[in-house]
């Protein structure tokens, strides 16, 4: 066709799928759709525009759905196929854009333009040719093809439209990004993209070529490292004269064990991920670990309790004296365990001062029924995961000591102590008090969930016991407790606690006979008066251990043939007294008050001083006091201010003197609102210049009203009383109640005197201060009912809260 053909201003349009054709280019087409055959079988139509899709998938195009941008191509030949497709051999002509479609149907026919390149510098386009004929060059490399024909066809060329057209359509693009390059009007920008893209498609063929050599090379090592695997396997079973590798020593382990389904499983998924592993690898080693761990819990082997009711009943005797409550306590949780094998009991929580035996009272109790005793330390534990263990994602991961004491026990129902419950802290890294709320509810603890095990393991067998000197604890765990109290030891207790256990134990471990060493029941009750002070025994032990180590140096120097203590000889071994001044002062004061205080190491004394002087009617309250006390002092002080026409007081004097109470011992906190009545007598006595009976003490909290309300601790405050040698003691009348709990020999030596109305404790405290009764109260409001008849529901008022 000449070139005056090749102007014409309309031809028929070939849409193409998934490919863009340039000038310059001679290629085959396969043509299949019906629409296509129509246009070639035309006789008529010896050219054809070829034209991309926009949408690949669509299989009858429309106009809109075409480029306008295409290439008119002439139709060298074509051939029917045997498939019924048709092989058409064309060859890119002109850049065309299409003005207007002139029809659809047979097939779609359009008017176009020639499109040409602007106007440019062509020595430019020499300079962008040769560097993109490079980039090919580099290109066609990668890609392995038959590279060096095409090479020299490329360079060959001296056109720079045609040898660019050339490359194109050996580039492995996408269709959109051919298209842009088709529709570029300025050559210089074409063969910028050009270059661009080649230097594109060379970067990804460079990273998939490392690519591809990584996974060769992994799979290589892969291989080599199965194979070295192997053949370390056959050689260590010849070694070991035909051992089981790891995994067989597992499943073996897992035959002779019954084991929960889930954990089965769980072992099962483990043993199939260390089939694969070397087993030389970290990853390996901790699986295995893991698995030794859950393979050595006792997941359902149980301890055989003792039934015989009687035998453990004389265990818990001749382990301890006293401690009646708790033995009581304990003797109806082995009646159960006789006649029910599995019980759903509260958590007994012994709580008491240091040193009264409770730690040493768990293991005879663990003795007696015949559990397996573990202990678990919880003082100072503030990291949750002590408990709940750690995940096996950190390093060195572990189960808690919960899971940890069960391994120990080696049984499902063993007895586990936690003792010092009261001391768990807690900061950033979790609250280990909040993760015992599941350990100790029987409800929950059938699957407790450790974050190492990350399986249930079921703690309802277990019988856990608590220990704590305090009960500041969380409200929800102390609501899972019983909270069980122990007392301190009077001082009877301690002389027979000090005969038959403390004295022969520490001969034993001090390798003394008998009749070398001999205490005195004197010398025991002074070392027990003056060189401790608790309520528990842990000091007077210590002092025994000292006077038998002393005996035994005496005995081997040969300075001594045996030992007998007396009173005299404990000055001798121990020195001076300790505690000389734990009695308390025998001489009536003015504004000197003694006072009941309850500690964690048991019951005390404590004075309460009161002074007034010249000043503005201040109230200055010194010792180290909590809010609780500082509020008992105001307390007390509006009661003697509204009792002051009663006992004489001059109103006048409570605005012009200043009044100051003292606690001693001010390094000492103290708190709490049983000291009211104290300070009251205190206080009342600085005003009227009475003295205070100086052998009664007194406790309790004082009401505006002048009630005296209930406190806690009444049988530690009175023995701290009967320590001191004081003989009368005023409780709240409340607290009758818990007298039962006051030892017989106590109660003979003190006067325990019971009130209701702070005016029934003045009496008592200051004899010498002319108080009214409550009768003569009584007497004088039924006198004033009748003068004054009007105000009989004021008056019933205040006779009912006398009453």
């Amino acid at each position: 066709m000449n070139d005056s053909a090749l102007k014409i201003a309309q031809a028929p349009v070939l849409p193409l799928k998934n490919m863009v054709i340039f000038p310059d280019v001679i290629l085959p087409l396969f043509v299949a759709r019906d629409i296509s055959r129509t246009i070639i079988e035309d006789s008529n139509n010896n050219y054809v525009i070829l034209v991309a899709q926009k949408d690949m998938l669509e299989e009858e195009p429309k106009p809109e759905d075409l480029y306008e941008v295409g290439t008119l191509c002439k139709i060298i030949h074509c051939v029917q196929l045997a498939d019924g497709a048709m092989k058409v051999m064309i060859e890119g002509e002109k850049r065309v854009k299409i003005c207007e479609y002139i029809q659809d149907r047979p097939f779609m026919e359009a008017n176009f333009v020639e499109l040409d390149y602007i106007q440019e510098d062509e020595s430019k386009h020499d300079a962008l040719f040769r560097a993109l004929c490079k980039s090919f060059e580099k290109y066609i490399r990668q890609v392995d093809r038959n590279s060096s024909e095409l090479i020299n066809e490329v360079t060959s060329i001296g056109d720079v439209r045609k040898g660019s057209n050339l490359i194109v359509g050996h580039l492995s693009i996408k269709t959109d990004a051919k298209q842009k390059v088709l529709e570029e009007v300025s050559l210089t920008e074409k063969l910028m993209k050009l270059i661009e893209m080649i230097e594109l498609e060379l970067q990804i063929l460079q990273m998939e070529k490392k690519i591809r050599n990584n996974i060769k090379d992994q799979v290589e090592k892969n291989q080599k490292d199965y194979l070295l695997q192997e053949q370390m396997k056959a050689i260590q079973k010849e070694l070991n004269d035909g051992e089981d590798d790891p995994v067989d020593e597992i499943k073996k382990k897992m035959s002779k064990m019954s084991l929960p389904k889930e954990v089965k499983e769980k072992i099962g998924s483990e043993i199939k991920k260390l089939k694969f592993m070397n087993v030389m690898s970290s990853e390996a080693s901790i699986i295995k670990s893991y698995i030794d761990c859950i393979l050595e819990l006792p997941w359902r082997k149980m301890a055989v309790l003792n039934k015989d009711f009687d035998k453990s009943k004389e265990i818990m005797d001749n382990d301890h004296y006293g401690l009646e409550k708790i033995k009581e306590r304990i003797y109806e949780l082995l009646a159960v365990q006789l006649r029910v094998k599995r019980s759903k009991s509260s958590i007994m929580c012994l709580f008491g001062p240091p040193g009264v035996g409770k730690t040493s009272v768990v293991k005879s109790i663990a003795k007696a029924m015949g559990r397996p005793f573990v202990r678990i330390s919880l003082g100072g534990v503030h990291d949750e995961a002590e408990i709940r263990g750690h995940r096996r994602t950190y390093i060195g991961a572990m189960p808690g000591k919960i899971i940890q004491a069960m391994k120990k026990a080696k049984v499902s129902n063993p007895l586990i102590l936690l003792d010092e419950i009261g001391k768990v802290g807690y900061d950033v890294k979790g609250d280990p008090a909040a993760a015992l709320l599941e350990v100790l509810d029987p409800e929950q603890n059938e699957s407790f969930q450790d974050n190492y095990l990350d399986v249930g393991y079921d703690l309802s067998n277990v019988l856990f016991v608590a220990t704590t000197n305090s009960l500041r604890l969380p409200p929800a765990l102390v609501d899972r407790l019983e909270i069980i109290k122990i007392s301190g030891y009077t001082e009877m207790e301690k002389v027979q606690i000090a005969e038959k256990y403390l004295i022969p134990k520490q001969k034993k471990l001090h390798g003394l006979k008998d009749a070398e060493l001999k205490f005195s029941t004197e010398s025991i009750h002074d070392l027990i008066a003056k060189y401790t002070r608790e309520a528990g025994v842990r000091n007077l032990e210590r002092e025994i251990a000292n006077i038998c180590r002393k005996s035994v140096k005496l005995i081997e120097s040969k300075e001594k043939e045996n030992m007998h203590i007396t009173k005299c000889g404990l000055y001798k071994l121990l020195g001076i007294e300790k505690y000389s001044s734990d009695k308390a002062e025998l001489e009536d004061r003015i504004g000197v008050c003694t006072g009941l205080a309850w500690t964690e190491m048991g019951g005390d004394i404590l004075y309460i001083e009161s002074s007034i002087f010249q000043g503005s009617g201040k109230i200055v309250s010194t010792g180290q006091l909590g809010d609780v006390m500082k509020e008992s002092v105001q307390a007390a002080m509006t009661v003697i201010k509204s009792k002051a026409d009663q006992y004489n007081i001059d109103k006048e004097l409570f605005k012009k003197m200043d009044v100051h109470v003292h606690f001693p011992e001010g390094a000492i906190p103290k708190d709490g609102p049983s000291a009211g009545v104290a300070i009251c007598c205190s206080i009342l006595s600085s005003f009227t210049k009475q003295k205070i009976m100086s052998n009664l003490a007194m406790t309790g909290e004082i009401s505006l009203r002048g009630r005296v309300l209930p406190i806690g601790g009444v049988k530690e405050k009175v023995l701290a009383a009967h320590r001191s040698g004081i003989t009368n003691v005023i409780l709240p009348k409340k607290n009758e109640k818990d007298l039962e709990d006051i030892p017989s020999y106590v109660k003979r030596d003190i006067s325990i005197n019971l009130c209701e109305y702070v005016d029934e404790v003045i009496k008592l405290a200051i004899p010498g201060l002319g108080t009214t009764n409550i009768d003569s109260v009584k007497d004088e409001l039924g006198a004033a009912i009748m003068d004054n008849p009007g105000n009989i529901g004021n008056n019933l008022e205040v006779i009912g809260d006398i009453q």
